[in-house]
């Protein structure tokens, strides 16, 4: 998994699991690796359900700080389920109260994991891409560039 700052480990039906959060300007984005991916016996609702707990919990801190410092909406929030085989990244529904929505990019919604080196803001430019079909701004990744394309290209076991 991705260094990210404060990770935390979970015991789940699908075995332990890390969290951690990725906090961008125009989003924010859950990521949850699931450690053991035998769990997961090609059914991803068990791990979609506890990104949708992930991001109920944030919702409501989100309406608590809004509370006290009031803002027109909260961020976005994304998420991306991993293992160390493939990862899929999901959007909220529009209503922000259903499951999460996977996303597909170039008729893909199943990607190669990012070395564990890699930089987290590969991760949430992809995110943004899909959310609005415009590159993150300011996170130095040129889509015009093809740097997207290598991100999202790559087949599963591929590094």
């Amino acid at each position: 998994m991705l260094n990210i700052p404060d990770t935390f480990t979970q015991f789940t039906e699908l075995g332990e699991v890390d969290i951690g959060t990725l906090h961008g300007d125009h989003v924010t984005v859950v990521v949850i690796h699931i450690k053991d991916p035998r769990l997961l016996r090609d059914d991803w609702a068990p791990a979609t359900q506890i990104l949708e707990d992930q991001w109920q919990g944030k919702r409501q801190r989100q309406q608590q700080r809004q509370q006290q410092y009031p803002q027109p909406h909260g961020k976005p929030l994304g998420g991306i389920l991993s293992t160390r085989d493939s990862c899929r990244f999901y959007t909220e529904s529009p209503a922000q109260d259903g499951p999460p929505q996977r996303l597909e990019y170039k008729d893909r919604s199943e990607f190669a994991p990012l070395a564990d080196d890699a930089d987290p803001e590969v991760f949430l430019a992809f995110l943004r891409t899909c959310l609005d079909g415009s590159p993150a701004s300011g996170l130095g990744l040129d889509v015009s560039k093809g740097e997207m394309d290598e991100v999202v290209t790559r087949e599963p076991g591929e590094l």
